[in-house]
């Protein structure tokens, strides 16, 4: 935990780091005792203040001021061979966080001093730092933060404090709480406040078909849902309903993007566990918005970021008993002093002043130009934004997008009316773009008016067939965890008239059945046919993969560089390798550099499907030598061991975390090793990309579990999750039933009801192994409550819990057998053939795994019944291990809907503690997760040297070089291009400055000038100046 020192030492009594052959950290304890006297000096200042921290114990543990003494003197010593006599002592305050403390030695000015530190205790120590020496008490002291003045010190539990001590707490660099407000407001359901019965309402208006119970859907923009959230692994609706048993049937679930995420009672639990900073990111699509049927305008990216940052200002208002903004590190560091959420505004938009379609703003970065981009930085700036993205999913005027999905193309097409160009790849990057093209992959007419014919008594069914066609001209490679923004919507949406274009015929049913195609407006150079794109897959056939060949543009470089004037966090990701090579550039011309951050991604060298957009070891270095931030992105995806990536064994980090549950916590240690690796353990953060529509970690138990497995090691699913062990344990031990599709997912062969599910394919629990789970979680809940469940307590239930995903009748069978194993009661009728048998299974599970029973000879004799005994006792098995070894964590509840994360996943933001306590389970050690618990300060830092490397932007450095054999000086100084020089005979310029006329040299931010001395002539003063 830092302690608060400045600079890279400090005096511990308690450590054992003499020089810099002892690993740092390496400690010699309290046991140890000793003095410490510094050199005699004269005092020149009243005060002397400095950092200690450490045990309260005045006799063993002090700080001691002493002053010469004449033999004779009251209270005279010998120290050190001389005589002194002790002025001032102070001790610890049961603290290692280091406070701020000041001897006022005015009587003391002039004479001879000797300060000691001592350390009599083996019980305690202290860690000292930083004496100064000040005219004023550090209450009257200043200090400049980008070029504002602040108190240098704050009040804080009782003490002084530097106003840069420490922060504790978990950064999130990338959020969208508000997301609804984008996408044209239909894409994205649910709101993050208000009445809980609509603002997390059935979402069937928003992302259903049209119908008589639903007059409000739309069949267009449910082909275009059905294709942003393909994941989802259910169609859409309830999310709050009157019935406890059907409420949030649906949605929230990890495996869907386009639904509310950050409840504000879901932001609070994850307050509560640790999250004191949070970048709150504006988020738009302009295409994706105008290709969705009745759409709220605005949908321009300009209006809809200052509405989103408006709403954002006014949500916090709503909230401020948690919340706060922070427009400055010394407000984030008081806001997250004070117990609240910082939240930082921020912007990842494709065009951040809808530069992109007007004619008057060029990349070429003329005057004009340049005028329109400092305008609209400065009125984000204004707004209270800080933190911004240059580039998001599209080419822009600023740089290109980094090439990840096929959907790029479509919306650089869209923006800018040109062709997203990319080139040929190594270094890593494994992905390449495929032709788009649908002619290559359209259904034959038959197929088509066939599905057409079929819309005239089931509307909904050509939806799939857009979908998996928008599959196979896009590609499978569709980086969900990318924050794709599911782009496949308008793709999906933009075919349409290619199918309709089969047949006369076809086209008006088409028309007909979803809307007005027409009034969206797309330009029908944006469709995947013909000419419209290059022939991406014959790019590059040498390499291993594509890159976008835009590097940052001239309106670019001065876009980032009026970012940095301004003191802005800047945000690489998304940003092509060639425009983050250039930026990367610009930033280490800055004077002490300018940090950049890469706020919520993964890393090339562990990822299977690797992009440009993920970061490289060079890429890491730069960043972490700038002081810039590594969020770490958690998207559900599957990677390699750490040390696989790293090319041995962690150095930095001492935890070993098995890699056998693709897409959950367990991959994610993965990355957070890898990370802290070549961050030397500071500048990381957590990058959820909550809300930002991305499938996030999944469970490591039960179907869902192993769901971001890669499809050519499906075989290895069942056997991962038969590895997965110490889930979380719950306070209540036992969660309320479940309602979503948390126990219907890739692990469940669909196509096999009793039979062995086909593990080869990725499958290990078949059909009514998915249900004898619900059964288990309705029964295991039921019967820890007081008075117990009964037969008609699990009617009611299956009755109401009516998602599709199952089958009720069989669980309410399973779930009532397994109610008569504790008594040994006899199985109900056999009015279905099956019933009688199906609680007798459950019965005779329960009683083997309880009481050791054997199964009874009807049973165990019948080939049948025992085969799907063999297999309910597996479900009983995997169901056991969730129960961990932690202290119980209260779960999370929502309205009498309980979370829990060991089926549900990170459902939700209310989850992140869960997601938190699954990594110290999986293996994840206290050390290597505090450097995630400090990034808080991580940001603090960061933003920090931002604000002060814009001080010395805005304030250039002058740098002067006298070369006397050579009769002339050189100056060099960091600033920007068309700042002047001038000189004058009189240094308080009475006679006139005038405009050097000599050749001043620009490279970047640095200029130069030679000026030649004439002994001769008059002396001459000079000055830089802004124009």
């Amino acid at each position: 935990f830092p302690i608060g020192h400045h600079g890279e030492h400090w005096i511990g009594t308690a450590e054992n780091h003499p020089d810099d052959s002892t690993e740092p950290g390496t400690l010699q304890g309290d046991v140890k005792t000793g003095t410490l006297l510094s050199k005699p000096f004269v005092l020149t200042e009243r005060f002397i203040t400095f950092l200690i921290g450490g045990k309260a114990d005045l006799d063993l543990l002090r700080v001691e001021l002493w002053v010469h003494a004449e033999p004779g003197d009251l209270d005279a010593a010998p120290l050190g061979g001389s005589l002194f006599k002790l002025v001032k002592k102070t001790t610890g305050h049961d603290s290692e966080r280091m406070r701020r403390e000041a001897f006022d030695a005015g009587d003391y000015v002039g004479q001879f001093c000797r300060i000691r530190i001592v350390d009599l205790s083996s019980t305690g120590h202290l860690n000292v730092d930083d004496f100064r020496f000040q005219p004023a008490h550090p209450l009257f002291t200043k200090v400049r933060v980008g070029g504002v003045e602040h108190e240098s010190v704050v009040w804080f539990e009782s003490h002084l404090y530097d106003w840069d001590s420490p922060v504790w707490g978990l950064a999130d660099m990338h959020t969208h709480p508000m997301a609804h407000l984008g996408l044209g407001r239909k894409i994205f359901h649910g709101q993050p406040d208000g009445d809980l019965k609509e603002a997390l309402s059935d979402c069937n208006c928003d992302h259903g078909g049209w119908g008589l119970d639903n007059p409000c859907g739309n069949y267009l923009r449910q082909i275009a849902v059905a294709a942003f959230d393909s994941e989802a692994m259910n169609d859409h609706q309830l999310g709050w309903d009157p019935n406890q048993w059907k409420r949030f049937q649906k949605w929230p679930i990890f495996t869907s993007y386009s639904h509310q995420q950050m409840w504000h009672e879901w932001v609070k639990r994850a307050y509560d566990g640790g999250l004191r900073v949070m970048v709150a990111l504006t988020v738009h699509n302009h295409l994706l918005a105008q290709a969705t049927i009745n759409s709220v305008p605005p949908l321009d990216d300009q209006s809809v970021m200052m509405t989103q940052i408006t709403e954002l200002k006014a949500f916090v208002d709503r909230h401020s008993d948690f919340l706060e903004i922070a427009y400055d590190p010394f407000q984030l560091r008081d806001i997250v002093r004070r117990n609240k959420l910082a939240i930082i505004i921020g912007s990842e938009t494709d065009d951040i002043g809808n530069f992109d379609q007007n004619p008057l703003v060029s990349e070429l970065g003329d005057e004009l130009s340049k005028t329109l981009v400092r305008g609209r930085l400065q009125e984000l700036h204004d707004a209270g934004l800080r933190y911004i993205f240059p580039v998001h999913l599209t080419d822009n005027k600023f740089a290109g997008t980094a090439v990840y999905n096929a959907l790029f193309a479509v919306a650089t097409k869209f923006y800018m009316g040109e062709k997203l160009q990319v080139e040929g790849a190594d270094g890593g990057i494994q992905y390449k773009l495929p032709d788009l093209n649908a002619a290559h992959y359209l259904p034959s007419a038959g197929d088509i008016l066939g599905k057409m014919a079929e819309a005239l008594v089931n509307p909904v069914a050509p939806v799939q067939m857009m979908v998996e066609l928008n599959g196979q001209v896009m590609g499978s490679h569709q980086n969900l965890s990318d924050s794709s923004m599911g782009l496949g919507a308008v793709s999906s949406v933009s075919l349409l008239p290619v199918i309709a274009s089969v047949g006369v015929v076809a086209a008006p049913v088409l028309i007909d059945f979803f809307g007005d195609f027409a009034s969206l407006k797309l330009p029908e150079d944006i469709y995947p046919l013909g000419n419209n794109y290059p022939p991406y897959a014959s790019i590059g056939v040498n390499h291993t993969g594509h890159r976008n060949a835009k590097p940052l543009t001239q309106l670019g470089d001065f876009a980032i560089r009026e970012m940095m004037r301004l003191g802005m966090m800047i945000d690489l990701d998304h940003m092509d390798e060639r425009g983050v090579t250039n930026v990367l550039a610009v930033a280490e011309q800055v004077p002490g550099g300018y940090p950049l951050n890469s706020g919520h991604n993964s890393f090339r060298a562990i990822r299977y499907d690797a992009s440009e957009n993920q970061r490289t070891p060079d890429h890491l270095q730069r960043i972490q030598k700038l002081g810039g931030m590594m969020g770490l992105g958690w998207g559900n995806t599957d990677t390699r061991y750490a040390s696989e990536g790293l090319g041995h064994n962690p150095t930095q980090t001492s935890s070993a975390v098995d890699n056998d549950s693709p897409g959950s916590s367990k991959t994610f240690a993965q990355a957070a090793e890898y990370a802290l690796e070549f961050m030397g353990r500071r500048q990381v953060a957590l990058g959820t990309d909550i809300n930002g529509f991305v499938v996030g970690p999944g469970p490591r138990f039960g179907p869902q579990s192993g769901f971001g497995q890669r499809e050519e090691n499906l075989g290895m699913r069942s056997q991962f999750i038969a590895a997965q062990e110490n889930g979380i344990l719950y306070e209540e031990r036992e969660g309320r039933p479940g309602t979503t599709a948390v126990f219907n997912g890739h692990a469940v062969d669909q196509d096999k009801d009793d039979q062995d599910a086909r593990t080869w394919l990725g499958y290990r629990y078949n059909k009514q192994q998915r249900d004898f789970f619900v059964a288990l979680r309705i029964f295991r809940w039921g019967w820890s409550q007081d008075p117990k469940m009964t037969a008609e307590g699990v009617q009611e239930i299956t009755d109401n819990m009516n998602h599709d995903g199952y089958d009720w009748n069989r669980v309410k069978e399973f779930a009532r057998g397994l109610l008569l194993g504790p008594g040994n009661g006899d199985a109900g009728s056999d009015i279905d053939p099956d019933v009688n048998v199906k609680q007798k299974l459950a019965k005779a599970v329960y009683r083997r795994k309880t009481f050791g029973e054997a199964p009874p000879d009807e049973i165990f004799n019948d080939t049948n019944r025992y085969r799907r005994y063999k297999h309910f006792i597996k479900v009983w098995e995997d169901y056991e291990k969730v129960y961990g070894q932690n202290t119980p964590m209260k779960r999370a509840e929502t309205d009498l809907v309980q979370w829990d994360y060991n089926w549900d996943g990170l459902a939700h933001y209310g989850l992140l503690p869960d997601f938190f306590q699954d990594l110290s389970n999986v293996g994840l050690k206290p050390e290597d997760m505090s450097p995630l618990f400090n990034s808080s300060e991580g940001v603090a830092r960061m933003w920090t040297r931002c604000l002060d490397a814009a001080d010395a932007i805005q304030h250039p450095f002058l740098h002067v070089i006298i070369d006397t054999s050579g009769s002339r000086v050189y100056f060099q100084w960091y600033g920007e291009l068309g700042d002047l020089i001038e000189e004058s005979t009189d240094v308080e310029g009475r006679s006139g400055w005038h405009a050097f006329k000599g050749v001043v040299l620009q490279g970047g931010p640095a200029s130069a000038a030679v000026i030649p001395v004439d002994p001769g002539a008059p002396i001459r003063f000079y000055r830089i100046r802004k124009p």
